[in-house]
């Protein structure tokens, strides 16, 4: 059991390193602009994040903004590229939602890993991830490996009103 408060946001280290497009073809063709970012907390650098958001543009659109997913990928075992979870947040970032990704990088340290995940969340939340997402209306997914992330989430974090745990 742990004693210490959770973490709820991280410093001021949000950093974006790319931009790019990502196309999908299943399970219909869509497209997707997708950014990489990174973001510090406890003294560690969480890399390997990406936000997916939908072509074209809310401004060209004219809807209003777009429910967020956040998906969180066991991608410590194998690079997310390579077994498909890009062409999954494409193809749903296409549907209408602006999706986040995520993989946990603590290892063993599974509460830490939570903590990380809380503050990714309060950086969702305050729109700070996407100026097309919408902070208020989010879910948080994780499948196989990652399923005991979203449980786990799910029990310290009450806030919390549409999870999805695949498999695990």
């Amino acid at each position: 059991r742990r004693s210490s408060p959770r973490v709820a946001a991280p410093n001021d280290s949000l950093r974006w390193q790319e931009e790019a497009s990502a196309r999908a073809e299943l399970p219909r063709p869509g497209a997707a602009r997708r950014r990489a970012f990174t973001f510090e907390r406890a003294g560690m650098t969480l890399t390997g994040s990406f936000v997916y958001e939908p072509l074209p543009p809310l401004s060209e659109t004219g809807e209003g903004r777009y429910p967020i997913v956040l998906f969180i990928y066991p991608c410590w075992v194998y690079p997310c590229s390579t077994i498909g979870w890009d062409i999954l947040s494409t193809a749903v970032a296409a549907q209408g939602f602006v999706v986040v990704t995520y993989a946990p990088q603590r290892g063993a340290d599974a509460e830490a890993d939570i903590d990380d995940l809380i503050a990714l969340i309060a950086l969702l939340k305050q729109n700070r991830l996407s100026a097309q997402g919408d902070g208020a209306r989010f879910a948080v997914a994780g499948g196989s490996l990652t399923s005991i992330h979203v449980w786990r989430l799910a029990q310290v974090n009450h806030e919390m009103r549409a999870l999805v745990a695949l498999g695990g």
